[in-house]
C-alpha cells in the first residue's frame, strides 16, 4: 500500500512538472503573439517657415569713390524648417496599445570659413505613446528641424598707385577691392533613426541607411576631439 501511494505522489508531481511547463509555454507563445506587426513610413519632409533674406552690396569702404557692384560683399541666406510624417499601420489581428515611438534625426551644419572646413551634428529627437486599433493608421509629425543655407561673399579694400614710407597713400592712388573668400554654412539632414516598442521590446527599427548610426558616431567622435 506504502509503494502504491509513492508511486500515485510520483505520478502526481510529475503531472504537475508538465502541467506547469505546458502552462509556462503556453504563456510564452502567447506572449510572442502579442508583439504586433507594425509598418513604418516616413516621408520627405515638408518645407515650412521659409525666410530668404535679400541679396545685396554692402555700403563702400571709407575713401571709395563708389559702391562695389552689384554681387560684392554679398551675404545670401535662405532659412527654413522641415517637419517629416511618421506613418504607422497595425498590421496584426490584434489592436496595439501602450506602443512608444521614439525617432532620431540627426540634423548636420558644415561650415567652410577661410578655406576650414568644420562638420557638427544635432540628434532632434523626441518620444510618443500611442495606440492603434486593428488595421489602424497613425501620422506622427516631427517637432520642426532647422535647414538653412548661408553663403558669404567678402571683398578686402586695397590702396592702387604705392604707398610712401609713412605707410600714407601717395598722391593719386585710389581704393581698390580685392579679390574675396566666399564662407558657405549649411545645415540639412542627413538621415534618421526611428524606434518602436512596446513596454522594454523593440517592435520594430527604421533606419535611413544601414550606416547612419556609423556615420553620426564618427561626426561626433571628431566634435568630441576637437576636431
Amino acid at each position: 500500500m506504502s509503494t502504491l501511494r509513492y508511486s500515485n505522489a510520483g505520478r502526481f508531481i510529475k503531472c504537475l512538472v508538465v502541467g506547469f511547463y505546458v502552462v509556462g509555454a503556453t504563456a510564452l507563445f502567447g506572449a510572442l503573439r502579442e508583439l504586433p506587426l507594425i509598418s513604418i513610413d516616413v516621408d520627405n519632409g515638408i518645407t515650412t517657415n521659409t525666410v530668404h533674406t535679400g541679396v545685396g552690396a554692402l555700403a563702400p569702404a571709407a575713401g571709395t569713390a563708389k559702391p562695389p557692384k552689384a554681387g560684392k560683399n554679398t551675404v545670401q541666406d535662405a532659412q527654413s524648417q522641415l517637419i517629416y510624417t511618421i506613418s504607422l499601420r497595425n498590421l496584426s489581428s490584434f489592436p496595439a496599445n501602450g506602443l512608444t515611438l521614439e525617432y532620431h534625426f540627426y540634423n548636420k551644419t558644415t561650415a567652410n570659413n577661410a578655406g576650414v572646413s568644420t562638420i557638427t551634428v544635432e540628434d532632434v529627437t523626441n518620444t510618443q505613446t500611442l495606440d492603434l486599433p486593428v488595421n489602424g493608421k497613425m501620422d506622427v509629425k516631427t517637432t520642426p528641424i532647422n535647414h538653412d543655407v548661408k553663403q558669404t561673399y567678402s571683398q578686402s579694400t586695397g590702396t592702387s598707385g604705392g604707398t610712401n614710407s609713412a605707410g600714407t597713400k601717395k598722391k593719386g592712388g585710389s581704393m581698390t577691392l580685392s579679390s574675396g573668400q566666399t564662407d558657405v554654412t549649411t545645415t540639412r539632414v542627413m538621415g534618421y533613426v526611428i524606434v518602436l516598442k512596446s513596454g522594454s521590446t523593440i517592435v520594430k527599427t527604421l533606419l535611413s541607411s544601414d550606416d547612419i548610426v556609423d556615420q553620426v558616431r564618427t561626426i561626433q567622435a571628431k566634435m568630441a576631439s576637437g576636431q
